[in-house]
């Protein structure tokens, strides 16, 4: 017999038991659905953490001020005084300069001003930057431009706005030109964002808001006024093509680290933190090869079930049709065709299984999607993986009962039956 007769023979036997077929059907359904949906989570995630990872520049070393928690703790009692901390111009050029693989800096700062418009406040991140922040933090202009060389040198009163802010601030046709009031100043709108991460923010030179504004800001905590002093939030070390970013980001911390009696291990600097995208990448490559083996191991646990399933309602079906497999070899049927008419039954079962589960989890997972807002990617990789473990599942637990079937004789089968 030919796959075709195989196939026919086998769908014309399940379709003469379709109750309990599609009992037997329902592990495999319950099986695939679950791999198919959780390595589709799990893609999902992975991808979204990649792809904000890789924003960050896999050739980038991220320098980051952070405000020492001890020394905000000491501010018990209504008194002014100025906490300086983080990063500083000094710290930039030791970076730059001490550092081989680094090629420049991008430094940015967050403005604790009141933005207005038309005398309403709006709520928004004013960050002082400068012109290669937008390769860094890829941002495209959708109107106008970015921040330039000229606006830093000048301290133009220039702004670029994200696009959420552009809508609420500026309900213009063209925002290009208008007027946004930052603090007590004002500044020009020459550019808009597309939309993005940056959709609150509003972009100002750092020099001019350096001129403008200070490095001092006032706020009030804990029933007393506090003003902080700190130059750069955020340094973004852009190091040259081909270079060892990680050992890049390990020379920063020893340089940050460093204090008037050299490097020491036991003292790491408080007040700032470094990054390595790349490290994070690569960790976060492994924990989610590790998650998708655990949760594609867990759900594969329905498929085994589903498999003894298989093969127990195969072995109830060669004890059924003992007579119908004595005749067949009374007739001229080899032992290989007994097994192989069983085996694809077995797989029949396996591949419609697969076929229902695999729309199941689909199905499932874009569920998910819609109701928890978790990010899903169904891949053709985790398909092909399902239907592989079917056929796997199939072949082996379909061989026994097949097998059986096979090494009856013509004479013993047909006594039994």
């Amino acid at each position: 017999m030919n796959l075709f007769h195989l196939l026919s023979a086998a769908f014309s036997s399940l379709n003469h038991h379709k109750l309990r077929s599609g009992l037997t059907v329902l592990g495999m359904v319950f099986g695939v659905g679950a791999v198919v949906a959780m390595l589709a989570i799990g893609e999902g995630a992975r991808v979204q953490a990649l792809a904000a990872i890789q924003d960050m520049g896999l050739d980038n070393v991220l320098v980051e001020s952070r405000r020492p928690t001890t020394v905000a703790a000491s501010n018990s009692g209504k008194k002014s005084f100025i906490q300086r901390y983080g990063l500083n111009s000094a710290d930039v050029t030791k970076l730059t300069t001490l550092i081989p693989a680094v090629r420049d800096a991008v430094v940015a700062r967050t403005i604790r001003q009141p933005v207005y418009s038309q005398g309403k406040r709006i709520e928004a991140v004013v960050t002082a930057t400068v012109p290669a922040w937008s390769d860094t933090a890829n941002l495209l202009p959708n109107r106008g431009r970015f921040l330039n060389t000229n606006d830093l040198d000048l301290h133009q009163p220039v702004a670029v706005l994200g696009a959420a802010i552009a809508r609420e601030l500026v309900r213009l046709a063209d925002p290009i030109g208008a007027q946004v009031q930052l603090g007590r100043k004002w500044f020009t709108v020459v550019g808009v964002l597309r939309s993005g991460a940056s959709d609150r923010t509003i972009f100002i030179p750092e020099t001019t808001a350096r001129a403008r504004f200070g490095i001092v800001q006032i706020s009030r905590e804990s029933g007393g006024v506090q003003a902080t002093a700190c130059e750069y939030d955020q340094v973004v070390l852009r190091c040259r093509p081909g270079s060892d970013v990680a050992g890049a980001g390990l020379l920063a911390r020893r340089i940050l680290d460093a204090g008037p009696n050299g490097f020491d291990p036991d003292q790491p600097r408080a007040d700032a933190a470094v990054t390595v995208p790349l490290e994070l990448l690569l960790s976060k490559q492994r924990t989610q090869r590790v998650f998708t083996v655990v949760m594609a191991s867990i759900a594969s646990i329905s498929l085994i079930v589903g498999g003894i399933g298989i093969m127990n309602i195969m072995l109830a079906t060669v004890l059924e049709r003992t007579r119908e497999i004595g005749i067949r070899r009374a007739v001229g049927a080899r032992r290989r065709d007994i097994l192989a008419q069983f085996l694809v039954e077995a797989l029949a079962l396996c591949l419609l299984g697969g076929a229902v589960g695999v729309a199941a989890g689909w199905i499932g997972a874009e569920s998910v999607a819609v109701l928890a807002g978790w990010p899903v990617e169904v891949t053709i990789w985790s398909v092909l993986l399902s239907a592989g473990i079917c056929l796997l599942v199939g072949v082996v637990f379909g061989l026994y009962p097949a097998a059986r079937a096979a090494r009856l004789t013509p004479v013993e089968a047909l006594r039994a039956g």
